[in-house]
């Protein structure tokens, strides 16, 4: 679907394209598209803002009056200033907006805001946007044609509504039981814009998210979305952009991401609000965010401690492998269980010691069917980042 007109784009007639149930029939568990930046935190998309008068408008609708006209005697019975329009080609779509915002809390500028998000980068769709890509960003948006301005003055724009996002492998079942661990331990607050949402295509459950995504209580009630990229990609918003670039989503490729909301926000976590900023933001800080999210989102991770099944353990064995499987039933990861108990232990004793306790666990706990659930769910919750 095209919808943005005059603009002086020539836009290429289009192909034709595989219908869903073609396009279903090709993705699947041997496709790899997005899998080399599996487990790396990635901007999704963002709002920046650009200050008007290092900007100048080519569209003949924005920022320009628009009237009302009684055709038959030409009078002009309203007038409005138009100060937005939006665009959507090949499935990806762009907002502009010119609009009136603060500059310091007592005086205020005239501004373009543009939505940008990753799928202006077409086939590089998964990349996300990084220094690398910036570039195709800025190059699609001046192909708009709707407005230009220098490429210093793009990176030195301000930004909000960050959503940040990271992509991750895992069976139905394991990301499923995530889940589930993550709505018994969501902290429910009586506040407008908070609760829980599950996403689900026919049987499947393929989502779940944390508050509402316009929410501005970041410290208290922040959004946070787990969700099937390839559900996502299947969805009749997405699906067009993905079958016009011929972008294969595997069946197992999942994702987490959150939203960083504004200036505040951004302060919270660590980043500055220029997109020169936001580009060069290190993993470990959008692992910080994440962990404020969670941290403010869910209850410590635990589980209903569940008497060990009678194995034929040597009774020298016995005292350390219950040891292991309370930590693990109460809702430690099998990895955080040995650290406890090997506590303070250093050099060849603590080497030792952790050999020892990785042979209990591959004898004793890893044949039990809930301690290799544990250790599956522990996986997928330490990738989005839950883990305390």
């Amino acid at each position: 679907m095209n919808e943005l007109m005059d603009t002086g784009v020539m836009l290429p007639a289009s192909k034709k394209l595989p219908t869903k149930k073609e396009w279903d029939a090709v993705c699947g568990k041997d496709v790899t598209t997005g899998m080399e930046n599996v487990g790396v935190w990635l901007v999704d998309s963002l709002k920046i803002r650009i200050p008007l008068q290092r900007v100048t408008i080519h569209h003949s609708g924005l920022n320009a009056m628009v009237g009302k006209v009684v055709l038959s005697t030409g009078e002009v019975i309203s007038e409005t200033m138009e100060t937005s329009i939006r665009s959507e080609i090949d499935g990806v779509r762009t907002a502009f907006t010119v609009c009136k915002e603060s500059l310091d809390g007592k005086r205020t500028g005239m501004f373009l805001t543009i939505l940008i998000n990753a799928k202006m980068l077409g086939k590089g769709y998964f990349n996300g946007i990084t220094t690398e890509t910036i570039q195709t960003i800025y190059s699609y948006i001046m192909d708009l044609n709707v407005a230009s301005f220098t490429y210093d003055d793009f990176m030195n724009g301000e930004c909000v509504d960050i959503d940040v996002r990271k992509d991750f492998q895992g069976g139905d079942v394991e990301v499923n039981h995530a889940m589930e661990r993550l709505k018994k331990n969501y902290i429910h607050r009586d506040k407008m814009d908070t609760g829980i949402l599950t996403f689900k295509t026919g049987k499947r459950t393929t989502g779940i998210q944390f508050n509402k995504r316009t929410t501005t209580s970041f410290l208290t009630s922040p959004f946070m979305k787990i969700y099937s990229k390839y559900a996502d990609a299947m969805d009749s918003k997405h699906y067009e952009f993905f079958r016009h670039h011929g972008i294969k989503i595997p069946h197992d490729l999942w994702r987490v991401e959150y939203t960083i909301k504004n200036k505040k926000h951004l302060k919270h976590v660590g980043m500055g609000n220029r997109l020169k900023d936001i580009l060069t933001t290190t993993q470990d800080v959008f692992d910080g965010g994440m962990e404020q999210i969670t941290t403010a989102l869910f209850s410590p991770r635990q589980r209903t401690c569940e008497r060990l099944e009678s194995l034929d353990i040597p009774p020298r064995d016995k005292m350390m492998v219950n040891a292991l499987a309370s930590i693990a039933d109460c809702g430690k990861s099998i990895h955080d269980a040995k650290q406890s108990i090997l506590g303070n232990l250093e050099g060849y004793n603590r080497t030792k010691s952790m050999k020892y306790l990785n042979t209990l666990h591959e004898s004793y706990l890893r044949p039990i069917e809930r301690y290799n659930a544990y250790e599956q769910t522990d996986k997928i919750l330490d990738v989005i980042g839950y883990r305390f």
